[in-house]
């Protein structure tokens, strides 16, 4: 078996490489360079600029990240962090040139054949690597190789080391289980179902939040769609009504190629006395993989995780929780402002029956964010100060005008009347003099940035002014948007555990 190798040994290998890729291509040739990520794509740049210094002028190029078109997404061990495919290309009709630093076993190529056809269709498709070690499970061959390494041991890695990366060039042969202990050391997912961001660390949500980074961009696609969790069954169970969420959810499962199954309270058993553990095990006994809850009763997703084996997303029980909606807060401001940590956050209105506000005040504050709670007291119990994750602060005001001029971000939330045992403040006229963001409050008091947001529904001229919430300042159906990434991300990461 060959010893590691060296810069000098590597560079000489990219230099092979460039030689018969440059014997097959003419400068006059046009032709797109695409490079699997990550180190694929950091050898695909260095061929670029080689050719481009040499008189290549039609070259272009991309990044593909092939993650959700593996087909052993769910058996890889360490849970992976799914990045962003940069294909700013015209592909159609031209020739393709697929870049990856080492071939084995075919899946990677292969599944970067299927990416590349949901951005294009090339007029042919030949591999390039830097290293061939052998060992197909895929009829998959490499066009131009730089060298063979098929005396490596299965249980062995060849790991490709660049300078952009790791500061040095080299070539490593080393036991896979080393690989694999760094891999789950940087980033591993270990949550089989999402019930709430008070039990998420401010890690695990930023790993959230960047893995829906990179599923925003399928939905710009013209074939919205990536087969992550084709074969797998998504029920939504929905015994509340929804809109935003049950259908965000709905269209995030057929995106990732799941098949749904939807279910709604009214028209089954449960009219008829059945109990909600009882349903959901006759469900999961049809054999799904993960299943959406929204229900009344707090805690209902937490004894659901209990019960049963399959994923279970928590999309929102009574006021106790509701992350993917808090999820969606936390990417929206952090794309707005590029960051959480150090922001002034309100939330308004009514706090005391808001899940909502419950997993923003978590995520913000595990993320840095100074959250100021406001609202009437019948609506906002002062113990709220006490639900502090840190390192941001909580604070309690009962006075929406001594504080809205403070405010980087607003998020204002509904009465939500069907929770309320009795009434909670005088007339509606009442509250909004108070406690909405009327039009002089916002235009006379605010920032002239302030970011406004709403998880919906509204009620337009009770807690948010209609020019307000379609106005440049709020940020309402860009939620509605990006909460279809977010919960692309969720399914994801819970189905792979």
């Amino acid at each position: 078996m060959q010893s590691n190798l060296t810069a000098d040994r590597v560079a000489a290998l990219i230099d092979d490489l460039l030689r018969q890729i440059t014997d097959s291509y003419s400068k006059e040739d046009m032709l797109n360079l695409v490079g699997v990520r990550t180190r694929g794509a950091v050898l695909a740049d260095r061929l670029v600029a080689r050719l481009r210094a040499m008189g290549y002028a039609k070259i272009d190029h991309g990044v593909i990240d092939i993650t959700m078109y593996r087909d052993d997404i769910g058996t890889r061990g360490p849970r992976p962090l799914v990045r962003t495919s940069q294909l700013n290309l015209d592909l159609d009709g031209k020739p393709l040139l697929l870049v990856d630093d080492v071939l084995f076993t075919g899946r990677s190529l292969r599944a970067g054949l299927d990416a590349i056809t949901e951005f294009g269709r090339p007029s042919s498709i030949k591999i390039a690597v830097l290293v061939d070690r052998g060992g197909r499970e895929f009829p998959i061959q490499a066009d131009y190789v730089a060298t063979g390494l098929t005396d490596v041991p299965r249980d062995h890695r060849v790991n490709v080391r660049f300078r952009e990366l790791d500061g040095h060039d080299s070539i490593i042969i080393a036991p896979s289980i080393e690989a694999e202990v760094s891999a789950k050391s940087r980033h591993a997912w270990k949550h089989r179902h999402l019930l709430g961001l008070q039990e998420l660390s401010a890690e695990e949500i930023t790993f959230v939040l960047d893995t829906a980074k990179s599923f925003a961009e399928v939905s710009t696609r013209s074939v919205k769609k990536v087969p992550a969790l084709r074969g797998r069954v998504i029920v939504n169970a929905f015994f509340e009504d929804s809109t935003r969420t049950r259908m965000s959810f709905s269209l995030a499962a057929q995106r990732l190629s799941a098949d749904v199954i939807e279910f709604t309270e009214k028209g089954s058993s449960v009219s008829k006395g059945e109990t909600l553990i009882d349903t959901a095990r006759n469900i999961e006994a049809m054999g799904i993989d993960a299943m959406v809850v929204r229900h009344q009763a707090a805690g209902s997703a937490q004894v659901l995780a209990r019960m049963l084996k399959c994923s279970i997303i928590n999309a929102g029980d009574g006021a106790h929780e509701h992350p993917t909606q808090g999820l969606l807060d936390l990417y929206t401001i952090r794309q707005r402002f590029g960051k959480i940590e150090g922001l002034k956050v309100a939330i308004v209105g009514d706090i005391a029956n808001s899940r909502v506000a419950r997993s923003d005040l978590w995520g913000l504050t595990k993320l840095g964010a100074d959250v100021t709670l406001v609202g009437p007291p019948t609506l906002l119990p002062k113990a709220f100060e006490k639900l502090n994750a840190g390192p941001g602060k909580v604070r309690v005001s009962y006075d929406f005008d001594k504080v809205v001029g403070e405010m980087d971000v607003i998020n204002m939330l509904r009465v939500q009347n069907e929770r309320m045992k009795s009434a909670q403040f005088p007339t509606v006229r009442e509250f909004t003099r108070l406690f909405g963001l009327t039009w002089d409050r916002f235009h006379d008091k605010c920032r002239k940035d302030v970011f406004v947001m709403h998880p919906g529904p509204m009620n337009r001229g009770v807690e948010i002014h209609n020019e307000i919430a379609d106005g440049p300042n709020s940020a309402i159906l860009k939620q509605v948007e990006n909460g279809l990434a977010v919960r692309m991300a969720v399914l994801y990461l819970v189905t792979q555990v």
